[in-house]
């Protein structure tokens, strides 16, 4: 049995070295595995601690009900960080302001000074950044609502027959000072006259809205359909919610109907 098997391993390496040295026979070569090139390591920069705002004038950073802003130089950030870094204000993540914070990490008076506020409700943040290191996360944001227009008159039209006039603003106003401003009017049949009439009551049913009821005395007090009319504000100035104050006196024009 031995013998048997020796005899077939000769055969077979005979075999072998037979087929590799035919004539066109050749022993096929293995492909070189190319090199993965080594990737570079990124180096990993360090990220600069995040700030904390403390104050942002005109607002109140705890208050829970809306907080305005009249003019675009008034909202001033103060706040702490890490000393020595520059601190960027961002209003609705738009870059609007810079400033550095002291030895103390503090900084003050970040103002908007990269771009042109336009109205309405804005978020704010600002981020800090030292040398060398990287940006810092965004701080707490906080929201106000930037109004700068002066409330005015819209509309005033008489009512005949309940003896009273509505007065229409631009925009909500406080009630207080539309109530406890100063009202005359006029209605005429043919042509606007100054205003001479003062209402007996004045009452603020909405937001947007005064009521004058009719008064005694004067150069025309009754209201009659169709008559022209004119409504005078004057000596205390109606504020709109923000703060902003109407530009008085101011008198309005209108019409008298059922």
């Amino acid at each position: 049995m031995k013998k048997f098997l020796v005899i077939l391993m000769v055969v077979a390496m005979s075999s072998f070295l037979f087929v590799g040295c035919l004539p066109g026979t050749t022993t096929p070569e293995v492909p070189e595995v190319p090199e993965v090139p080594e990737v570079p390591e990124v180096p990993v920069v360090a990220q600069t601690d995040t700030p904390y705002i403390t104050a942002v004038a005109p607002i109140s950073i705890l208050a829970t009900t809306t907080q305005y802003a009249l003019t675009q130089a008034s909202v001033l950030v103060d706040g702490v960080g890490v000393a020595g870094a520059i601190i960027k204000l961002y209003i609705d993540d738009v870059y609007a302001g810079v400033g550095t914070t002291g030895s103390n990490g503090a900084f003050t008076n970040v103002g908007i000074t990269g771009i042109t506020l336009t109205e309405g409700v804005k978020v704010l943040h600002v981020t800090a950044t030292l040398p060398g290191l990287a940006e810092s996360d965004a701080s707490t944001a906080y929201t106000f609502t930037y109004d700068k227009t002066v409330p005015t008159i819209a509309s005033v039209v008489g009512d005949s027959s309940s003896s009273y006039i509505t007065v229409t603003f631009s925009e909500p106003v406080t009630a207080s000072t539309a109530v406890a401003a100063t009202w005359s009017y006029s209605s005429k049949a043919f042509a606007y006259s100054a205003p001479a009439t003062t209402p007996v009551t004045v009452t603020s049913p909405s937001s947007t809205t005064v009521i004058l009821y009719e008064g005694a005395g004067g150069t025309d007090p009754l209201l009659a359909t169709g008559d022209f009319l004119s409504v005078k504000c004057s000596v205390t100035a109606i504020k709109d919610l923000a703060g902003n104050l109407m530009v008085i006196p101011v008198t309005a024009y209108g019409f008298v109907v059922e």
